[in-house]
């Protein structure tokens, strides 16, 4: 009220001027002045006593409350218009929090630093650095590459050699890691011309130690240990104890490549020794793990299983404090596959089938299981104040125009660059999003709680465990359990490559005999390998739970063939990530089918646009002829133009009990967050027609099944221990049981036929494994072309089978 009644008087006593128009009186201008003047001293003398509180509570070791005093000091600093202070203020957070495995926070803090305007080049390139570094700690390197691109580029610009030689490393050090030797020599060979050798207190210790990972992978070993001991001693000169104890550990892995178990065993020793004395658990996991590896190959098995267990303990400490994003979570628990594996074959070898089922399960798709519990409690968070809409709108126009066919090549490349950046852009924005939820961490079930709660009457649970050396099966029922040794990774892989190509190309139908064939002798040779012994426990007619593992996640185990009939012609088969996400599953409370207000909801037959997707006829039928299964005042269809994303979004979708696509699917299988549904493009709308993971992981369903009738949309990105990350997994966090999804490049024709028989037998109340086994034994034995497993094999079920 002060303030309009001010303005009022103001106005009246100069009537010849619009208000907008009036100058400021030489005195209250002067006054205002120096209020702000004022101000802004009281708040640059509160935020310099409120960091000075921050770092004695720092050496105290009271990090919460000194994380709150910077915060409030680089909020005031920014206030009073000053940058660099407010800079100094969030990067002495950001190294907080990166130094106590807070790597989101860290990049909040660090994204907030590049956002101050005016910044120094020097501050500017410090922060790109160190937030790459943390994006290579999360395996996001994507994102890590860019950061350290941008970094080196201004660098380069300022003539700052140490901070080039830290974004030379950095790309090499990712190079590297994704297998392109090439690249990462080149990089290196840049930070050797500028005497990191010599000069550098900071990057000599990564670059030697970067030296001795190429010539461990070469083999070289006695190389490798020359330039680990040299990254060791670089890193104690410059006091960082954290790069000494991981030092330390890749010089006793090279000990034990070497045939040098005692020496390993001491510098392990050594390793855990400096790490217990740092707040970092990174070094902590890897110095135990070492210690592990070493006692493990001087035959100390207890002591071994020991600091197994305390490896993983520093990861699950590491997990809760660090992660709340989905991606984040799926990056690091990726990394950290190797001591619940080793773990759990050790445990195996001493008789303990329990706990090396235990430490199985929390191996595997822990990301998958913490993010769907928590979808389960509430729904994902989605943009409430619009602030990302300008960002997805923008991705969708780039996207728009990358699927062109006559676009110049140049062109093209220009717009997939600006789309990277956008995408890194909203899934950064994302992650802060996502930061602000109560994370919420579920337990793995044990194998008593699977035998005596999950599993129903005549299920038969089948869990892989694929280990660098040696493999594992599971036979999982109310009754018994049983596990059977299997070769290593390498080799079941190579076996089963061979046979998944056989399946996924269509058979010419002159040859057609001779395929089946092959596919059959084949696929009798992967049952034994697979199953060996366990065979002989399957009674016909149990349904099987199966839950894979690396190459395994796109082998349709109904295929396999014993004792000359194919397992679906014996079996009920669906997937699982693993026996925990199903447990969340079946925990899962819906509406009743009954209580369903509408039963279908199906689109087929979008438009395209004549450059980008061809039509697909038969999907018009598809949705047609499923439809007509229905009562017309419990099924909606959506066809053609009217077969948009708004028409999706518009639904009501609690209200469905089954949602069917017949369209293309777009699958990013390096990243996935790109991957979606087409559905028509809407001129008048700010949907573009492409439902991306993002936009399914938010959509609010209750629904028993979803059918994706498109192809290859249970393909993904395969991540080691997760799975596949993929439209799947999006489906069931947006609220499905159960999803159907293709492995390979499907008939048109022959789905059509197939999801018909699926869905008849659906509306006869049959559960969605029972309808598509008699769909697909349909097509095996009623029509002599669709007899080979590339027509009626592709669909499977993932999740929980109703």
């Amino acid at each position: 009220m002060t303030s309009a009644w001010s303005l009022t008087i103001f106005a009246v006593l100069i009537p010849k001027a619009p208000l907008w128009a009036a100058p400021f009186p030489p005195a209250l201008k002067q006054n205002q002045m120096e209020s702000r003047s004022i101000i802004s001293s009281d708040h640059e003398r509160d935020a310099k006593s409120l960091y000075g509180e921050a770092e004695k509570l720092i050496e105290t070791g009271q990090y919460g409350l000194a994380r709150r005093k910077l915060l409030e000091a680089a909020r005031l600093w920014r206030q009073s218009r000053q940058p660099e202070r407010a800079a100094q203020a969030l990067r002495r957070l950001a190294e907080q929090d990166h130094r106590a495995g807070r790597w989101q926070a860290a990049l909040q803090s660090y994204r907030q630093l590049l956002e101050l305007k005016p910044l120094s080049r020097y501050d500017k390139v410090t922060a790109l650095n160190s937030a790459a570094q943390i994006c290579t700690s999360l395996r996001q390197f994507d994102f890590a590459l860019n950061y350290f691109r941008r970094a080196l580029s201004l660098a380069r610009q300022k003539s700052e050699p140490q901070e080039r030689t830290t974004a030379l490393i950095g790309l090499a050090t990712i190079y590297a890691t994704q297998g392109d030797s090439h690249q990462a020599r080149k990089y290196l060979d840049d930070a050797r011309r500028l005497n990191w050798g010599d000069g550098s207190k900071q990057t000599g210790g990564p670059a030697f130690y970067l030296i001795g990972q190429s010539y461990r992978e070469q083999r070289q070993v006695n190389e490798a240990q020359q330039a680990f001991a040299q990254a060791r001693e670089r890193y104690q000169r410059a006091g960082d104890q954290a790069g000494e104890a991981l030092s330390l550990c890749a010089l006793s892995e090279a000990r034990l490549a070497a045939g040098q178990p005692n020496e390993a065993l001491e510098q392990a020793t050594q390793a855990v020794t400096l790490a217990r004395g740092l707040k970092d658990s990174e070094p902590q996991w890897r110095a135990w793990l070492a210690l592990a590896r070493a006692q493990r190959a001087r035959a100390q098995t207890e002591a071994a299983v020991t600091s197994y267990f305390r490896a993983i303990g520093s990861i699950e400490k590491q997990r809760l404090l660090a992660l709340s994003a989905d991606s984040l979570r799926i990056a690091m628990l990726a990394e950290r596959q190797s001591p619940y594996r080793e773990l759990a074959v050790l445990l195996l070898l001493r008789g303990s089938a329990d706990e090396a089922f235990k430490s199985i399960e929390h191996a595997r798709a822990r990301a998958t299981l913490d993010l769907l519990a928590q979808t389960r409690r509430e729904r994902m968070p989605v943009d409430a104040n619009g602030a990302l809409r300008e960002l997805v709108q923008r991705i969708a126009r780039l996207r728009a125009e990358i699927l062109s066919s006559s676009l110049p090549r140049e062109r093209r490349r220009a717009l997939q660059t600006e789309l990277a950046e956008a995408e890194q852009r909203l899934e950064e924005a994302r992650w802060d999003i996502e930061a602000k939820r109560l994370k919420h961490f579920t337990r793995p079930v044990t194998l008593k709680h699977v035998q005596e709660t999950m599993l129903r009457p005549q299920e038969v649970l089948l869990e892989f465990f694929l280990g660098e050396e040696r493999s594992y099966g599971w036979l999982i029922s109310a009754a018994e359990s049983h596990w059977i040794d299997l070769p290593g990774q390498k080799e079941i892989e190579a076996k089963v490559q061979p046979y998944l190509e056989t399946l996924s190309l269509r058979p010419h139908n002159l040859y057609l005999e001779r395929a089946l064939a092959k596919q059959r002798e084949l696929g009798e040779q992967i049952f034994r390998l697979l199953l060996g012994p366990l065979a002989e426990r399957l009674k016909t007619g149990q349904q099987l739970l199966i839950m894979p593992d690396g190459l395994l996640y796109y082998l349709p185990f109904e295929t396999l063939v014993r004792d000359g009939r194919y397992l679906i012609e014996d079996h009920e088969i669906s997937y699982a990530p693993s026996a925990s996400v199903l447990s969340v599953l079946r925990s899962t409370i819906g509406d009743s089918p009954g209580s369903k207000p509408m039963t279908l909801l199906a689109f087929g037959d979008p438009f395209f646009a004549r450059d980008r997707l061809p039509q697909l006829p038969h999907t018009r039928a598809e949705a047609l002829g499923i439809g007509e299964l229905f009562p017309p005042e419990r099924r909606r269809l959506y066809l053609g133009a009217l077969a948009t994303e708004q028409s999706l979004k518009r639904e009501r979708l609690r209200n469905y009990r089954w949602l069917h696509f017949a369209t293309h699917s777009l699958i990013d299988e390096h990243f996935p967050a790109r991957s979606g549904v087409v559905l028509t493009p809407d001129r008048n709308s700010v949907e573009d027609g492409f439902l991306e993971m993002r936009e399914i992981a938010e959509l609010d369903l209750d629904c028993d099944l979803v059918a994706l009738s498109a192809c290859q949309t249970g393909r993904g990105q395969l991540v080691t221990g997760e799975g596949i990350v993929g439209l799947a997994r999006s489906f069931l966090y947006a609220g499905a049981r159960a999803v159907a999804v293709s492995l390979w490049n499907v008939s048109d024709a022959a789905t059509a036929q197939l999801m018909s028989d699926f869905y008849r037998r659906l509306a006869a109340s049959s559960s969605a494994p029972s309808a598509l086994r008699q769909a697909k034994l349909e097509s095996l034995r009623g029509n002599q072309a669709t007899r080979h497993p590339y027509y009626w094999a592709p669909f499977i079920i993932v999740g929980n089978p109703q």
